[in-house]
């Protein structure tokens, strides 16, 4: 197994999931970190960037909400190397080799 295998494995698992969550709820409190602060630090950003004439610092505060309220979700692209129809064909000459 690969070190991401077993890492999602056991990132599956109950108690460990619950161990995280706990940890991560703990170290929010802890820091008093908030939706709502971080709106707010985000809404304060956006204000001083548009007052200093950012306009893409005010954009980049402007995002921040939004993903942070979820109102916009990243996707990665997901980019296909090669044509299957192109690897299965010479994994298939390749085997042929082999077996020759």
């Amino acid at each position: 197994k690969t070190a991401r295998a077993i890492g999602h494995e056991n990132l599956t698992k109950p108690d460990i999931s619950h161990a995280i969550h706990d940890r991560l709820r703990e170290h929010r409190q802890r820091c008093e970190v908030t939706i709502d602060s971080l709106t707010q630090e985000l809404s304060e950003s956006r204000e001083l960037a548009l007052k200093t004439s950012q306009p893409s610092a005010a954009v980049s505060a402007t995002l921040g909400k939004a993903k942070l309220h979820g109102l916009l979700i990243e996707r990665q692209e997901q980019k296909i190397t090669a044509d299957l129809g192109l690897r299965l064909s010479r994994a298939k000459k390749r085997l042929a080799r082999e077996n020759d």
